[in-house]
């Protein structure tokens, strides 16, 4: 994919299953994502998300590599530095970076949770008062 694409649904999938051959493609008329001369960092790729995955999935903690030498995959809070995704690529060194694509909308959600305070409130009204008010 050209990298203005940026990444679209479904180009992860042949990496969590390691799906080295890319089963699944070319009946779709799709080139085999791990295919070309990229390939021997491709399969390194999906082999450290395969890890990870299986670890997160097995331990609650995808930092147990399970034999994949990768950074620490930190978790996901507001505190700190606040929240950060890891991001899996090829070229470089697989990383944490800060989530600031969704930081608004968290904090929106982080102001209705303080708003509603343990009431029974959606946030789309006022707590305690009725959408008909």
């Amino acid at each position: 994919m050209p990298w203005w694409v940026g990444a679209v649904h479904f180009q992860e999938v042949a990496f969590v299953f390691y799906n080295t051959e890319g089963y699944g493609y070319p009946q779709n008329l799709l080139p085999n994502p791990m295919g070309g001369p990229e390939r021997p960092n491709y399969l390194a790729l999906s082999l450290q998300m395969v890890r990870q995955w299986i670890s997160f999935i097995n331990f609650g903690d995808p930092n147990m590599h399970l034999g994949v030498d990768a950074e620490t995959w930190p978790a996901y809070t507001l505190d700190g530095d606040g929240p950060q995704n890891f991001v899996f690529e090829q070229n470089v060194t697989s990383h944490p970076e800060p989530d600031l694509f969704r930081a608004e909308g968290i904090q929106y959600i982080s102001n209705l949770i303080v708003a509603r305070a343990g009431r029974n409130c959606s946030g789309l009204v006022a707590c305690g008062e009725s959408d008909t008010d």
